[in-house]
């Protein structure tokens, strides 16, 4: 046992090695750090520090060089210089041996991504290149979330790929769907009462997902359906035998519709409400770069994506991204594109920077010809510095916009109103700090003929922001707050107009 871990820390020298901390994410919330060694491309972590991040007591055996981890009465056990581990007598392949640095045992990282791993602990990993330890909940079924149209209502829960389910009717009082071997991350129950459904709920029973709708009347039917990339299950339930129109990459009816009665409902029904969402910078322009080398860029565009997705499938919108890739888009263009497409709501998302370390959180702006305070004002400049890469100057775009000032006035008011909606679903959702609602001259604002917000997420130059930004689970957050901040301002925007027309 000794020549083994001998071999050990032959084999951690064979290679200029690597200390340091590797940021922790649970769930969306900064927890610290774990203390991590890089042998070549192979990434290390603490056993002590993996054992506190998932709430298992440690037990090392310096002597026989035997490390076990106990969790809810089931053991882990690893050996230095071997490269498996023994979980509840079955041998896991670890990838790379457990070494030693100092007196502390070190595991491979990789341990944390498998699946046997994610079983035993209750948890799935990533490790977004090695940068952060982000850690949530397993969930195959979820999260589930509803939406009330003026035809249907609709359930959608995200399903991962492979499970099978199946419906049933609840007698008239509502109906089932199960997911065998579907894992519920967190069980849900919600009252609806829209006339239509009473209450959805998704829960988790013995070897099963249940999905369950209950009516709030009779004559009602229901279809299911699935979208894609990522795997969502539809459900829609309407009134009378036709089921409701289907477009775009949303499911399709079960059945055909006629096209003659097809168009006549077609020009019967409103205008989508037309969202256009900006991720900001891309291409030779990556906007801030955080200290761990996380670029802008990439983090809004995977940001932006995932909200695209999840607004596309609202029948009452049209979404359209200034980019879908990692490509440079001048900010004219980006206006351009908005207008174009009609745009009534423009939200451009980024990440924010400060030369003050100190700096964190979250906040909004919208247009104005002046900087709500210093701080405002050096964001706009950094934000409006990619005009040099397009090779034009302040004073020609300034030339530009100012011929448009005077229609301004309608859109900043609409746009003051969102940013207060958005900021508030954000804040219950994200745990960081709530830096406001702000005002300051960006270009890409000014340039759009619609109410249109910037989001700072997060700040790429504050340590446990940049862990956060990486963390695929505070992105889902991030994501969930902007679309629910977006469907309220959409259906204070419609009850508006509905009230208007009556």
């Amino acid at each position: 046992m000794r020549l083994a871990i001998l071999l050990s820390l032959l084999l951690s020298a064979s290679s200029p090695p690597w200390g340091g901390a590797m940021e922790v994410v649970s769930d969306g919330r900064y927890k610290g750090t774990a203390e991590e060694y890089r042998v070549g491309k192979t990434v290390y972590l603490s056993a002590k520090d993996v054992g506190s991040v998932y709430g298992a007591q440690v037990y090392w055996f310096p002597v026989s060089g035997r490390l076990k981890l106990s969790l809810r009465g089931r053991q882990l056990e690893l050996m230095v210089g071997s490269d498996t581990a023994v979980l509840d007598g079955k041998r896991i392949p670890l990838g790379a041996q457990v070494i030693l640095k100092g007196t502390e045992a070190f595991m491979p990282a990789g341990l944390l991504s498998t699946k046997e791993f994610s079983a035993w602990t209750g948890l799935r990993a990533d490790l977004d290149g090695g940068k952060v330890l982000s850690v949530e909940k397993v969930s195959t079924v979820g999260p589930m979330r509803w939406s009330t149209h003026g035809r249907h209502t609709r359930l959608v829960v995200e399903l991962e790929e492979g499970l099978v389910y199946k419906g049933s009717d609840r007698g008239v009082g509502g109906m089932d769907l199960v997911v065998l071997r579907g894992v519920v991350g967190a069980a849900r129950s919600e009252r609806v009462d829209d006339g239509r459904v009473a209450s959805v709920s998704l829960a988790q029973e013995a070897g099963l997902a249940r999905i369950s709708v209950r009516f709030a009347g009779d004559g009602l039917n229901w279809k299911a359906g699935e979208i894609k990339d990522p795997r969502r299950l539809i459900v829609d339930v309407y009134s009378g035998d036709e089921p409701p129109p289907a477009s775009g990459g949303r499911p399709a009816p079960s059945g055909g519709v006629a096209p003659a009665k097809a168009a006549a409902r077609e020009s019967r029904e409103k205008r989508r409400f037309h969202i256009v969402i900006d991720p900001g910078h891309g291409g030779k322009d990556s906007g801030a770069v955080g200290r761990k080398g996380t670029l802008e860029k990439d983090v809004v565009l995977a940001v932006s994506q995932a909200l695209a997705r999840r607004l596309e499938e609202e029948d009452s919108l049209e979404v359209l991204m200034t980019r879908r890739e990692d490509r440079f888009v001048p900010l004219a263009e980006r206006s351009q594109a908005a207008n174009e497409f009609g745009a009534d709501l423009f939200i451009s998302i980024h990440c924010n920077s400060s030369p003050k370390k100190i700096d964190n959180g979250f906040e909004i702006y919208f247009l104005s010809e002046k900087a709500s305070d210093p701080d405002a004002a050096r964001l706009t400049d950094l934000e409006n510095s990619v005009l040099e890469l397009e090779g034009k100057s302040v004073e020609e775009e300034e030339a530009e916009i100012i011929l448009r000032a005077m229609s301004r006035t309608e859109f900043m008011n609409e746009a003051a109103r969102f940013a207060a909606v958005l900021g508030k679903n954000l804040g219950k959702r994200l745990d960081v700090a709530d830096r406001g609602v702000k005002q300051a001259g960006f270009y890409v604002l000014r340039g759009t003929d619609a109410p249109a917000v910037l989001l700072e997420m997060a700040y790429l130059s504050h340590r446990k922001d940049e862990a956060r930004l990486g963390s695929k689970s505070f992105r889902k957050k991030v994501v969930e707050g902007v679309y629910r901040g977006i469907m309220e301002f959409v259906k204070e925007k419609q009850r508006e107009k509905e009230g208007t027309a009556l």
